[in-house]
C-alpha cells in the first residue's frame, strides 16, 4: 500500500488510533501489530481498490483461537470470511464491510 499506514478515526467525542493492513495478512501478524504499536484496531484493506472491507480488533484473535483456526496461517480475508460463516454478525462485537 502506497498510502500511510496510520488513520485517526473520530467516534462522537472519542477518538483512537487505527493502522491499515491488507487482507492478505496473516492474523498472527495483524495481532502482532496490534501488540506492538497499542493500536486498537486494523482498517482492513482490499489492495486492489484500498476500500476497507473490515474492522479487526483484539476481539477477533480471540474469535480465531476459539474457532480452532491457526493464526499463523489465516490470512485476514480468509478469517473474515469464516468468521462471518461461523458466528454470524449478531454474535461478534466486530463489523463486516462490504
Amino acid at each position: 500500500m502506497t498510502r500511510s499506514n496510520t488513520a485517526e478515526i473520530a467516534n462522537g467525542s472519542c477518538c483512537f488510533r487505527a493502522l491499515r493492513v491488507s487482507t492478505r495478512q496473516t492474523v498472527s501478524a495483524a495481532a502482532n501489530l496490534l501488540f506492538r504499536t497499542g493500536a486498537e484496531a486494523l482498517l482492513v484493506l482490499d489492495e486492489n481498490s484500498l476500500r476497507v472491507v473490515g474492522v479487526f480488533t483484539p476481539r477477533d484473535v480471540v474469535t480465531a483461537v476459539a474457532l480452532g483456526l491457526d493464526p499463523s496461517q489465516l490470512t485476514l480475508d480468509e478469517f473474515f470470511r469464516t468468521a462471518k460463516e461461523r458466528v454470524g454478525k449478531e454474535q461478534t462485537s466486530e463489523c463486516w464491510l462490504g
